[in-house]
């Protein structure tokens, strides 16, 4: 009987509105009383007080490097791959072109003056051409 009662009133779309109202309220509710909550004093000096406290009972530095001695090469290989993915050669290709400009300021700066004055006229070039290139194909298209 009671089942039956149910499915009666979840067949019927008024009683999904029903629910859905319900939910909505429940839900600003709660998120007035948690912004509410969230913006006082006493919270603020409770998270001031207590969370230090507790990253230092559970020490996370601790468990972090004790985790990490735990992988071997490939395992930490693996997920920094998973992580970086693409991005790394282009992380690779970054460093070594950065890495080369400072052993060449550090080494002569006549040279790096130079350098960096051909590497900005090529970035200038580069942005004047793709600007003109935009241009004429709004233009055309």
């Amino acid at each position: 009987a009671l089942l039956t009662r149910i499915n009666d009133f979840l067949s019927r779309d008024e009683s999904w509105e029903k629910i859905e109202n319900i939910f909505d309220s429940i839900i600003d509710f709660s998120s007035r009383e948690l912004e509410k909550i969230t913006s006082s004093r006493e919270f603020s000096e409770f998270v001031k007080t207590k969370i230090p406290d507790l990253l230092e009972k559970f020490d996370v530095e601790s468990l972090v490097v004790e985790r990490a001695q735990k992988f071997d090469t490939e395992q930490v290989e693996e997920v920094i791959l998973r992580v970086s993915g693409d991005q790394l050669s282009y992380i690779e290709i970054l460093g070594g072109i950065i890495g080369a400009v400072a052993g060449i300021a550090i080494f002569d700066l006549e040279i790096f003056s130079l350098v960096f004055a051909c590497i900005a006229l090529i970035v200038f070039f580069d942005f004047t051409l793709t600007r003109i290139r935009k241009k004429k194909f709004s233009t055309t298209g």
